[in-house]
């Protein structure tokens, strides 16, 4: 992972588990887990996951940046799983899955869309877009491809 994305995840890491150690005592639940400490990490996992995609969403990728950003995506996955948070978890699965769209020759990406049904899927569209060669892909894939334009 990137050095900023490691940085962001040990912190989130560290915010959960601050809460572990010095928080407040259980009150009981799963694995002395209670409800509002699920809640709040929860809460931290999709407000990590807000931030990142919203990040994520101010750049363009290469090939080479979109293997990257499959990286980064995975590490914050792992910080999601740490913080029990399954729907966070899916988020960034989700996004890491989509992105293989960045990486994939231009040449075979309609082939690989059609195949794997991502044209539904948002965050493909999120990241189709962000290709570094995004004019001549849209070009390549004509009126197949109905997402909506980022920003």
């Amino acid at each position: 992972p990137t050095q900023a994305c490691m940085a962001g995840c040990a912190y989130v890491s560290r915010v959960g588990e601050a809460w572990n150690t010095e928080g407040p005592p259980s009150l009981g639940g799963a694995g002395g887990v209670d409800g509002n400490t699920r809640t709040l990490m929860n809460e931290i996992a999709k407000a990590a996951c807000g931030v990142v995609t919203e990040h994520i969403r101010q750049y363009h990728f290469s090939p080479v940046g979109g293997l990257q950003l499959m990286r980064d995506l995975q590490a914050w996955k792992h910080v999601a799983i740490q913080l029990g948070s399954s729907d966070t978890e899916r988020r960034f699965e989700e996004y890491k899955e989509a992105s293989n769209v960045l990486v994939i020759p231009p040449g075979d990406l309609q082939g690989f869309l059609e195949d794997g049904g991502f044209y539904k899927s948002p965050a493909c569209s999120d990241l189709l877009e962000l290709r570094s060669d995004w004019k001549t892909v849209r070009d390549k894939l004509g009126s197949a491809y109905t997402g909506k334009v980022i920003g």
